[in-house]
């Protein structure tokens, strides 16, 4: 190994000092800190983009025959094509946005990365890295100039991260960006997993809703039949797709030419140590810790997973050993960790304290077989002491409380606080309601209300509403109302309809329809009423599933909505369009409206569409 290709790292574990630790750079991704003001247009002409990595598309996997190194020949698939079309549109002067939905490893971004040959040379394309740094573009006027693209892969690390409130701000900016004909043309590409893309129908992501409602592209997890016959083909101009062809099970090429089974072979036969430092970073990423590790805290969180034995065996060697398994690259592709740069770096690799990444298809892994672990005390502690930033410290303290580890989750949300993160008075307010202290839980509720956050006050109302105390909550529903939330007078009039009184909630709904105010989430207790009782809510339903909102295109299935039950076709087709734009109860329903057989359930579960003449990949 080079010396620049070389890391040291000194660090503290388990009472003994870690020296002379040597990590294998890998691939870096740049990690930027708060940014100033972008000077003139973002982005690289796409004619200048040459390196696909840049853009974090996955290297594949080495053989052993010369495969001509970079990216695998390409097998297109049926979301190209979709993908493509909106690409097309950006390229003839129409703004457009496009977020192609699948698992790990299923060929997002690499679709995303193809479909820009469908843009001329002169386009610019931009990626991020940060929230900050899309946000600083945002608020500056020309820096996002026209024909440009907006790369936001891993798209939740910039709209939908549940502590940071900038996220909302960032996409109610890209919005009016892609509105406004004279910003264009702008194009938005990004990519999320299923789980993420759900997180749309929260109220707190309103503004990322409105960016991607409607716009999501599914890809599915495997080849179906015509594309493994088209990956035949085209095999034998590439050792690595003819590999692929003949090892990958059950269609997941994709995720075979990204050592995916290699990463899981890797993780599940590694020493106790290397082993402990994977499951650390696992948990730490599925309870909610942003995408990058520094590695004081996987330092101290990794001995949680030992045994005491082992824990007191372990020499500072041990633990170098272990890194340098856990970020050996496999077959050419990264390993389970990848050193990143820390923040503040400028992309250099600092020769103390670097930070990791897991590999995405581990932590996809990782949140299936660890959904049920519960991580000790010396994980909590270590994530307290070591989160990279007071928002990480709120994400692992909510995932704390819900698994009523009520001393650690106010450990982490107190030391979030006194880092300045405002959205840690919410987790602080439920753990004092909890543990019986309701004046305390008031009292961090109204100055959660002061800071304009009136999602505290909520919670407790429903908190006690929960535990019977109607009036109770009554009074915390009109508290939160008189300082000032829109969503307060809707809470109140459920609470009076779930107790018996409709009234309420008919002069709520009443006044939202004499102002045409539709929110896709206010669906429900619409339906309800019947477009007998307002005529207006048949217009505005059916506006907002033009508009492709997935929660109204799923109402126009339901039989409660029309004085008639629709006619089948009709059903389907609404059915099916609100699967399009991500509705995953349409998924099922589909299903069930296809057939009642569970294999074919279950193959449209998946997002892929029995045509007729393929039977389920399983069989």
């Amino acid at each position: 190994m080079e010396p620049s290709e070389q890391q040291h790292v000194t660090n503290t574990v388990s009472g003994g000092t870690v020296d002379g630790l040597v990590v294998q750079a890998g691939i870096v991704h740049v990690h930027v800190s708060e940014q100033p003001a972008p000077r003139g247009p973002v982005g690289v002409p796409l004619r200048s983009l040459a390196d696909p990595t840049a853009l974090n598309v996955r290297r594949a996997i080495a053989v052993d025959r010369g495969d001509g190194g970079g990216l695998p020949v390409y097998v297109p698939r049926a979301h190209d094509e979709a993908l493509r079309a909106v690409v097309r549109q950006a390229a003839e002067g129409v703004s457009g946005t496009a977020v192609l939905v699948g698992g790990s490893s299923t060929g997002k971004t690499r679709a995303c990365w193809e479909s820009l040959r469908e843009l001329p040379s002169h386009w610019r394309v931009w990626h991020p890295l940060t929230l900050r740094r899309l946000l600083a573009a945002l608020r500056t006027p020309g820096a996002l100039a026209p024909c440009t693209v907006v790369w936001l892969d891993e798209a939740q690390s910039y709209l939908l991260q549940p502590a940071d409130p900038l996220g909302e701000e960032a996409a109610v900016a890209l919005r009016e960006l892609l509105t406004v004909p004279e910003h264009g043309p702008l194009l938005v590409l990004g990519t999320l997993w299923p789980e993420y893309w759900q997180l749309l129908d929260e109220d707190r992501h309103r503004g990322a809703r409105a960016v991607f409602e409607g716009r999501g592209i599914r890809v599915p997890d495997a080849f179906t039949r015509q594309d493994l016959a088209e990956l035949e083909r085209v095999a034998g101009a590439d050792p690595r797709l003819a590999e692929a062809a003949a090892k990958a099970r059950d269609g997941e090429v994709v995720q075979y030419l990204a050592g995916a089974p290699a990463l899981v072979e890797r993780y599940e036969t590694a020493p106790s140590a290397a082993r402990a430092l994977i499951d650390a970073a696992m948990d730490l990423r599925r309870l909610g810790h942003g995408v990058d590790l520094p590695w004081p805290l996987l330092a101290a969180a990794a001995p949680a997973y030992l045994t005491r034995s082992r824990l007191a065996a372990a020499a500072p060697e041990q633990w170098q050993e272990a890194v340098v398994v856990a970020t050996r690259p496999c077959r050419g592709a990264p390993g389970p960790l990848t050193a990143v740069p820390s923040p503040g770096t400028d992309g250099a690799l600092p020769p103390d304290r670097p930070w990791f990444r897991l590999a995405d298809y581990l932590e996809q892994h990782g949140r299936s077989t660890r959904a049920q672990e519960v991580p000790g005390a010396r994980f909590w502690e270590a994530a307290a002491e070591h989160c990279a930033s007071p928002g990480d410290a709120v994400a692992l303290g909510r995932a704390a409380l819900a698994r009523l580890r009520l001393r650690h989750a106010e450990l982490l949300h107190r030391t979030a606080y006194r880092a300045g993160a405002r959205a840690a008075l919410h987790g602080l307010a439920a753990i004092r309601e909890r543990t019986g202290h309701p004046e305390e839980a008031e009292r961090l509720a109204r100055e959660a209300a002061d800071q304009r956050d009136m999602t505290v006050f909520q919670l407790l109302a429903r908190m006690r509403e929960q535990a019977g105390a109607l009036q109770e909550a009554a009074r915390l529903y009109r508290a939160n109302a008189d300082a000032g939330s829109e969503f307060a007078p809707w809470d109140l009039a459920w609470l009076e309809e779930r107790n018996g009184n409709p009234s309420a909630m008919d002069r709520q709904l009443s006044r939202a329809l004499a102002a045409k105010n539709f929110d896709a989430q206010l669906v429900v207790p619409w339906l309800r009423m019947g477009r007998d009782k307002h005529p207006l809510l048949d217009d505005l339903v059916h506006d907002a599933a033009t508009r492709g909102s997935a929660v109204a295109l799923w109402a126009l299935t339901s039989a409660h909505w029309r004085p008639a039950v629709p006619e089948p076709e009709q059903s389907e087709e609404a059915c099916r369009r609100a699967a399009d734009a991500g509705h995953s109860r349409a998924l099922e329903a589909l299903a069930e409206r296809r057939s009642a057989d569970p294999h074919w359930a279950r193959l449209l579960r998946y997002g892929l569409e029995p045509d007729g003449r393929t039977s389920p990949p399983w069989d």
